[in-house]
């Protein structure tokens, strides 16, 4: 079982790796050419109206269907039960917002917040219609056709926010593009999932589900409150402006991570779920997941924080200058993504989602308590703020991941540290060169040739580092090129000693 576990996982990562690189460069290229369309101020009333939906939008439809991944034995009513569940919330949240819609206006001060916030509170349904059949396909690994799913989804989006962008220039194209995407993909899930509900459904499958369900309803909760309040208190108080480039900075932050990052975190809590028993494989999983999320993740998030100052201006354009500053922020606050990420999964996976609901009641206290007071010294000041909060919960969740699933501290270390050392070494040629580099050889190559010493300079500092995880990567990467995903992953998770401590 654990030999087929470990190769449905590297099959899964695989693919979801493959899909989440195409969400970055689709994600990338759409937020560019949106970036030059419409002002900070457009961008900043669209984040307005996702922190007014967040709330409604985690209850509804973001914190139901992880029960269906969890469960070990799992039948029709339990996946009927969380639809209609998500379906009535749905209904419930989507009249609420069309009675209180203009309180959300009032809040920010911005009247098109209203008509929008309306609008969009379609999407509840839509969740609704997408949370069972996106849950049951990450429950069976088969994460090629969650990839199909982004790329239609992420197409389409494009497609419309840019052509819109063009002829509205404001907002509402961010909106309808948005509503598009995931109604694409609402069609799309149902179609590869080959589910849809019928009319039965029994209220012990609701039972069975429920003391999962509320915890992680909690921690959904929570998460859409950590997020919602430093966005709601920058705009509230430094204005759409504002909100626009502290969005702007996560967005790319955020890019990055589900390109290079999520892809093993995404399929943890599967994974999880079916080893948690087995402290073995889930040691091997565990290890393998960091190792390849930090390899990639740690160089790409150094690099574009050294890089930000002539990136960002050059990508999105002379009106997003301000932005720098956060996003080399953001981008730091990345660098806690390869351990950080795969710590949720796990501890839900093992049927311990109660502790991790209490880590994120910690963080929300910390921003509840410290963003009102920081915001008034400016962005800046929110973005380390929230860095510092990253670090802390980074730090807290890979003690648990110790105490509970026995995984050491020390052989968490040793999966990264190499990654990360080279990815320091890296930086800190990438700033000389950058700040060396001579002006009138024009934006692009200031910009072109620190990239490209980066890569050499990380591709050397990791051999000279860990020589022989190095060796392994490289055949690992022939056998992916040969279509040996199950090998590749293998080789990868392959045990060596560790130091004791």
């Amino acid at each position: 079982m654990a030999s087929s576990l470990l190769k449905s996982a590297g099959r899964a990562a695989a693919w979801s790796a493959l899909a989440n690189w195409f969400g970055l460069l689709g994600g990338l290229v759409s937020l560019v050419v949106l970036a030059r369309l419409l002002s900070p101020t457009e961008f900043g009333i669209y984040g307005m109206v996702l922190v007014a939906l967040a709330l409604p939008e985690t209850i509804a439809c973001n914190s139901q269907n992880e029960s269906l991944i969890q469960r070990e034995k799992l039948s029709r009513q339990h996946a009927n039960a969380i639809f209609y569940l998500s379906l009535a919330l749905a209904t419930v949240f989507f009249i609420i917002i069309q009675l209180i819609a203009p309180l959300a206006a009032l809040a920010f001060d911005e009247p098109r917040v209203t008509p929008m916030f309306r609008v969009m509170s379609f999407a509840l349904f839509i969740g609704a219609f997408t949370s069972v059949p996106a849950a049951l396909l990450q429950r069976q690994l088969k994460f090629r056709k969650i990839m199909e799913v982004d790329v239609i989804g992420i197409l389409v989006g494009a497609v419309v926010g840019i052509t819109l962008a063009i002829l509205l220039k404001s907002a509402w194209a961010l909106v309808w593009m948005e509503l598009i995407r995931r109604f694409v993909r609402m069609l799309a899930f149902n179609v590869q999932a080959r589910w849809w509900p019928t009319r039965a459904v029994q209220w012990q499958a609701l039972k069975d589900l429920a003391p999962y369900n509320l915890k992680t309803t909690a921690i959904q909760l929570i998460k859409s409150a950590e997020t919602m309040v430093p966005r709601a208190m920058v705009g509230a108080w430094l204005g759409p402006a504002a909100l626009g480039i502290f969005n702007l900075a996560l967005r790319i932050m955020e890019q990055l991570s589900q390109a290079l990052v999520l892809p093993l975190a995404g399929i943890s809590l599967a994974v999880t779920s079916r080893a948690q028993k087995d402290f073995p494989t889930l040691h091997k999983a565990i290890e393998g997941g960091m190792r390849l999320a930090s390899l990639f993740g740690y160089p790409a998030f150094i690099g574009m924080a050294v890089i930000a100052p002539a990136l960002i201006p050059i990508v999105f354009g002379d009106e997003w200058q301000a932005a720098v500053p956060a996003a080399q922020i953001a981008l730091l606050m990345g660098l806690c993504g390869p351990t950080s990420a795969l710590n949720a999964g796990i501890l839900k996976g093992v049927g311990r989602p109660g502790v991790w609901l209490k880590i994120q009641s910690f963080s929300l206290a910390i921003t509840l308590i410290l963003i009102p007071f920081i915001v008034r010294y400016g962005l800046e000041a929110v973005m380390l703020t929230l860095l510092a909060q990253r670090i802390l919960v980074w730090i807290i969740g890979a003690t648990c991941i110790r105490a509970i699933v026995r995984f050491p501290l020390h052989r968490q270390f040793v999966a990264v540290y190499p990654a990360m050392l080279a990815a320091l070494v890296m930086g800190a040629v990438v700033y000389v060169v950058y700040r060396f580099t001579p002006a009138d050889w024009g934006p692009t190559a200031t910009l072109i040739l620190p990239i490209a010493v980066g890569m050499i300079v990380y591709i050397i500092a990791f051999a000279a580092i860990s020589p022989r995880l190095a060796v392994r990567f490289v055949k690992a990467a022939r056998l992916f090129q040969q279509g040996d995903s199950e090998g590749a992953k293998a080789l990868i998770q392959r045990q060596r000693p560790v130091p004791q401590v």
